[in-house]
């Protein structure tokens, strides 16, 4: 692994091994906040953050920039246990992704397909039937490529964003994903002390999958509490009986190459991957749930 640079005034951080290992212990939150104290620092973590992608990205492609420079020309993001590695400290996440989830809009799919099969990639199952795994109504379909050794499963979406689905995931553990540039946690007070909430909208809906309880005992498994929103006592953007907009400042969010700056406010972002007006979160009902849809 290449060192970030340092200088004499941290004389600690020189010693690559070591500087691993303090990140290992940081989270997205604790990330940022220690690339603000010097543009040292920052080169630090925008150094690690590579890092971590590359331990993420390199078992499915032979590099970080193969896997970035698909997402971008597809508009396409990676969500799922991928992104939650991301997020978390890497020494609490004591699992690795056996799958890669890719979110792409229909009107990319054939691109991405196409960039799939450039790096050896071939169908080894394609159509709704395997939709039962993905349960937002959004979803089109689900395909899975393998090259042998790893598999990537491509869930096409039936919006022009592949973000529509996101917020419909069965709790707010998983509500995280990247893109070519940016990493995005929807709900980081709770994700970030392994606390998640039920998105009971399946439910309400009677589209609770026997997969949707696995996954949530999955998470569970992996050090994850489950809790009410009373258990949260209300903070204005960590419980379901308050709105959420997209670009409210609920988020937390970085730019791999700007950390600890923003290139460009998150919503942005958003308005690229094809959300043209400011989504809502809305509370429904008995305000125990929460669905997406762009006003």
């Amino acid at each position: 692994m290449t060192s970030p640079t340092t200088t004499r005034e941290f004389p600690l951080f020189a010693n690559t091994d070591l500087l691993q290992l303090i990140f290992e212990h940081c989270d997205m939150r604790d990330l940022i906040t220690f690339a603000t104290t010097s543009t040292t620092n920052a080169e630090c973590v925008k150094w690690y953050l590579k890092h971590q992608l590359d331990i993420i990205c390199t078992p499915f492609f032979q590099t970080t920039e193969h896997l970035k420079s698909i997402l971008s020309a597809c508009d396409a993001v990676v969500s799922g246990s991928a992104a939650l590695h991301m997020v978390l400290p890497s020494n609490a996440c004591n699992w690795h992704s056996s799958d890669l989830d890719i979110y792409v809009p229909l009107h990319n799919h054939t691109q991405l397909y196409n960039l799939l099969r450039k790096h050896d990639y071939i169908i080894v199952r394609n159509g709704r039937p395997y939709i039962e795994n993905y349960s937002p109504s959004t979803i089109y379909t689900v395909t899975t490529f393998t090259n042998g050794k790893k598999k990537i499963d491509v869930i096409i979406l039936r919006s022009a964003s592949a973000l529509s689905p996101i917020f419909q995931f069965h709790s707010t553990a998983v509500m995280n994903f990247f893109s070519a540039d940016s990493l995005f946690c929807a709900y980081p007070s709770l994700t970030l002390h392994h606390r998640s909430m039920i998105n009971t909208t399946s439910l309400h809906q009677r589209m609770f999958s026997p997969s949707s309880m696995q996954a949530l005992l999955k998470y569970k498994l992996r050090g994850f509490r489950i809790i009410s929103c009373e258990e949260t006592n209300h903070p204005q953007f960590a419980c379901r009986t308050k709105i959420r907009s997209l670009n409210d400042r609920g988020w937390l969010s970085l730019d791999f190459e700007t950390v600890p700056h923003h290139g460009a406010a998150p919503i942005a972002t958003f308005f690229r991957l094809g959300i043209v007006n400011a989504p809502i979160i809305h509370i429904i009902e008995d305000c125990s749930y929460v669905i997406y849809h762009p006003i």
